[in-house]
């Protein structure tokens, strides 16, 4: 079960070789019989169904397309507390020393999860998409990898982020699972065994420009 999870995590790319569409029966063929899964299975086998049509038989969370914002519209909206004021500040410093370090004009943020759920007052975090231009993202640099981040604790309290190059699609699980976090709110989440007919409610997906 390790192996199969290390190899969804990994297969961020599209799937273009006959040992990688291998893979993909293999983990299929292994995790839809259950009737409990893992949440990273779970949006695994969304999306197989999404991109390959895959039968599944799992309610499939919403698939939301981030609306823009100006920057000033969005803060006047959801800043309403100080918690939500402290947070997007920390969000804003940390984005705008990777402006000034890689010398862009501004920098696209795609925010969802609870911070545009305007019943929470005081959310926990900010779940967030940071887009960088592709020839920047394939250089892999150690500031715009979260896993190196996090693994150094690089990362402030409260953010909840993921790096992305700009023109991303779904075809990649990576940018699938991370829209389908941003976008929804489930009964059932990460941290426990899920079941099949996990239930959703849509989140709205905000897009900013900070710069």
């Amino acid at each position: 079960m390790n192996i199969i999870q290390k190899e969804i995590e990994s297969h961020f790319r599209i799937y273009d070789k006959e040992i990688d569409k291998q893979f993909l029966k293999n983990a299929y063929d292994y995790l839809s019989p259950k009737d409990f899964v893992e949440g990273i299975e779970y949006r695994f086998l969304c999306w197989l169904n999404h991109i390959y049509k895959y039968p599944i038989k799992l309610n499939p969370p919403f698939i939301q397309s981030p609306e823009f914002l100006q920057l000033e519209i969005f803060k006047s909206k959801y800043l309403f507390s100080d918690r939500r004021e402290a947070i997007f500040s920390t969000l804003e410093q940390f984005i705008l020393e990777r402006k000034e370090k890689y010398k862009l004009n501004s920098i696209i943020v795609n925010i969802g999860g609870s911070f545009t759920d305007l019943n929470k007052e005081n959310p926990n975090d900010i779940d967030c998409a940071i887009l960088v231009p592709t020839d920047l993202y394939n250089k892999d640099y150690d500031d715009l990898e979260e896993t190196y981040l996090y693994a150094i604790r690089e990362i402030p309290q409260g953010l909840d982020i993921k790096f992305f190059q700009d023109d991303y699609n779904l075809n990649k699980f990576k940018a699938y699972s991370n829209i389908v976090c941003l976008g929804n709110k489930a009964q059932y989440t990460d941290g426990k065994l899920i079941p099949i007919k996990n239930k959703f409610k849509s989140i709205p997906i905000k897009q900013i420009i900070i710069g």
